[in-house]
Parts: structure tokens; C-alpha cells; sequence
């Protein structure tokens, strides 16, 4: 398997579940839905009308994430009454086939039209190498380039995520994980879901160690 997935369990002689068997276990039985963090995030959108953000790996490459996840929390978001939700979208080409960004981008598209009374649309996005997910404090750089993205808005506008794509492209990027950072912003020029006090954020990715520093990032101020 991955290497989280040996160094968690090597030489316990048993199987153990581990991160998307976790959550896929979690969906399934409904716990997730009534946890703690879950009933916040309701509070704070649905009864405090702030937007709910979703950051992750928009893949199902099964070693950080699964797209299939975010697409189950489309749903239960729905369901709680929650109106508005950004996806903040980080490219994989690393743990799938590249370049497959389109694939994926396809796909949640499609997701976000079964939800015809939710405002739900992409918001930003970028490679997983170059924006957000670094971990070990190797390059905080990457974090600031997310920050730009995801919260100030001020990463390179674009119109759409697949112009955001094709920019990176542009640029002479060839890999999705190394496509630099860009924010989706509207006619006006204006971001369309940057991160404000009063909205709710998720880090969909099931391993955590490259969330770590965001986190930190939004809890240190």
C-alpha cells in the first residue's frame, strides 16, 4: 500500500481501517453526519447563513482523498439547509493519470447541477504541489499561495476552473500538481467565495498531514 498506509499498521498482525475506509464506514452508518463538527458547520451556514468552504484534492486517487466524499457532503449539506457552498479545488496528477484535471472538474460539475437549490460553484484552485498542501513545514510558500487563493481572493483571476487549467497550461506547466494558483472571480472582477469570518471550512481530504499547516494558518491569528 501508500506509505501512510504501512507506516501506521506495520507489524500489527491485523487489519486495521484507515483513512477512506474510515470515512466511507462513517457515510454509510450516518455517525459523521451527527457529529459535533458536522452540527456546527450546520449552525454556522444554515442557521447563521455564512458560506461553507470545501478545500481539497479533487481526485479519487484514494491516497489523500476521494471526490466521491465531497460529493456526499453536496448532499447532507443540501439536506441541513445549507445554501451556499465554494469549492476550493487542488489538482492532483500525482496519485491519478495526468493530466485528468478536466475529468474531475467534469464530474463535480455535473454533482453541483443535482443540487439545484444550493449557490454551489468552484472558487479557486491550483496544483497540490504548489498551493496549500505542503506538510512538514517544508515550504510555507505553498500555504501563502493557498491563502491568496482560497481567502484573500487575490491569486490569478479567472473565469472559471477550466480557464484556470488552461492558464497554468499557459504558463508551461505540464503537470496538474504543479499548476500555479488562481482565484474564480465574476464579471466584476470580483472573487466569488473568498473566506470570511462567519463561514465554515473543510479540509475534505481524509489525510491529514498535509491540512496541518492551513489549519494552523486559520487558527493561529
Amino acid at each position: 500500500g501508500n506509505s501512510e498506509v504501512g507506516h501506521n499498521i506495520l507489524g500489527a498482525g491485523r487489519i486495521f481501517d484507515q483513512g477512506a475506509k474510515r470515512v466511507d464506514n462513517a457515510i454509510a452508518s450516518g455517525s459523521i453526519w451527527k457529529s459535533n463538527a458536522w452540527r456546527e458547520i450546520v449552525d454556522v451556514c444554515a442557521g447563521g447563513g455564512g458560506t461553507l468552504h470545501l478545500i481539497g484534492l479533487l481526485s479519487d486517487g484514494n491516497v489523500h482523498s476521494n471526490i466521491s466524499h465531497l460529493f456526499e457532503i453536496f448532499r447532507q449539506a443540501a439536506e441541513d439547509g445549507i445554501s451556499t457552498i465554494r469549492v476550493h479545488a487542488l489538482l492532483d496528477g500525482r496519485d491519478v493519470p495526468d493530466p485528468s484535471a478536466e475529468r474531475y472538474i467534469a464530474r463535480t460539475q455535473d454533482e453541483f447541477a443535482k443540487q439545484p437549490n444550493v449557490d454551489i460553484r468552484f472558487a479557486s484552485g491550483g496544483g497540490r504541489m504548489v498551493t496549500t498542501m505542503d506538510r512538514y513545514g517544508a515550504d510555507w510558500r505553498i500555504v501563502e499561495a493557498g491563502w491568496h487563493a482560497h481567502v484573500l481572493g487575490t491569486a490569478r483571476p479567472v473565469p472559471d476552473l477550466l480557464s484556470g487549467v488552461e492558464w497554468g497550461r499557459s504558463t508551461g506547466v505540464r503537470s496538474d500538481q504543479l499548476l500555479p494558483a488562481f482565484t474564480i472571480v465574476d464579471e466584476s472582477q470580483q472573487p466569488v467565495g473568498p473566506i470570511v469570518d462567519g463561514d465554515a471550512v473543510v479540509f475534505f481530504n481524509f489525510r491529514g498531514d498535509r491540512a496541518i499547516e492551513l489549519s494552523q494558518a486559520f487558527e493561529a491569528g
